[in-house]
């Protein structure tokens, strides 16, 4: 059907075939959109439709797999609330095809668990967000070389995930927000250190296990905005590990065990400090000294006592 401009449902129900379990959209080179009116679809197979820019599958809750193998001018794609999402299938002919995503969203997919293939070749990627999939392990293999344009990356309620693929983090991220991952735990292996570009990071997890935060050399010189919290063991928020970020102005810490800091002073750039529910804070002492601040705000700590 080379003349099908749009697929539009019912206007008085909204529906169009809502039975239908498997789609196959071939060859609509005009086609530009697509209805979200299938909630029985169980298999979705869109392929050489090239102006089908952007693309929404959401509340098929019979989709169990779904690849992505269709081409030309896909600039949005987005999958919400497909509860029996096991996989998403990458084609391995995609690797010309994918040239003009830039928008990748995935969200309360409870039974999505990975992502095959050999990556997502998308060289173009500007966003990609991955929320509430409760089952998922891994991301997409290579990411540090196919996302080679990847701005955002934002990663939360994702428990079953422990680490990023070999290669770690694409190194043009600008900012990366971790949340509710709580298996999820920052490595050197990441890369964060090697990130020229990357200027504001957000990781609120409960990590069991770490009670000092960042280690050494985890974070890039780069980096002007942190923000930290709700790590439900963390005592000493490290100072070495933050000594060389030349470049930081927003500092914000939430966390309730957070007890010191270690030796050493805060970046002299700060110039917002924001420390709230850490109620066993005692002590800033020197850690502030010499700074010039516009803001410095210290909610709900109770027993903080600045000299």
């Amino acid at each position: 059907m080379p003349r099908w401009k749009e697929w539009s449902p019912s206007a008085v129900t909204g529906e169009g075939f809502p039975l239908l379990q498997k789609l196959h959209i071939w060859k609509c080179e005009n086609l530009s959109r697509i209805p979200n009116c299938f909630p029985r679809l169980e298999e979705l197979d869109i392929s050489e439709c090239s102006k089908l820019e952007p693309v929404h599958i959401r509340s098929c809750n019979h989709l169990e797999e779904f690849t992505l193998n269709f081409s030309g001018m896909l600039k949005i794609l987005e999958i919400h609330d497909c509860k029996d999402l096991r996989i998403i299938n990458i084609s391995r002919d995609l690797h010309q095809h994918l040239n003009f995503l830039q928008e990748l969203k995935i969200s309360e997919c409870h039974n999505m668990e990975s992502f095959s293939g050999r990556g997502l070749p998308a060289p173009n990627l500007k966003t990609f967000s991955v929320s509430n999939c409760n089952k998922l392990k891994s991301m997409p293999e290579q990411m540090h070389t196919l996302l080679s344009s990847l701005q955002t990356l934002k990663i939360s309620s994702c428990p079953k995930l422990v680490s990023f693929p070999d290669g770690g983090l694409p190194l043009s991220l600008q900012t990366l927000t971790i949340q509710n991952c709580v298996n999820l735990t920052p490595q050197n292996e990441w890369g964060m250190r090697n990130m020229a570009s990357l200027s504001c990071l957000t990781i609120e997890c409960a990590y069991a296990d770490v009670t000092s935060f960042p280690e050494d050399g985890l974070l890039p010189v780069s980096l002007t905005s942190l923000q930290i919290g709700e790590f439900p063991v963390l005592e000493i928020l490290n100072l070495s590990g933050l000594q060389h970020l030349t470049l930081l102005t927003n500092l914000q810490i939430n966390c309730d065990r957070l007890q010191s800091f270690s030796d050493g002073r805060l970046p002299s750039t700060l110039s917002s400090l924001r420390i709230s529910g850490c109620s066993s804070l005692t002590d800033l002492c020197q850690k502030d000294q010499g700074l010039k601040m516009n803001i410095m705000n210290f909610p709900t700590t109770p027993l903080l006592v600045r000299n």
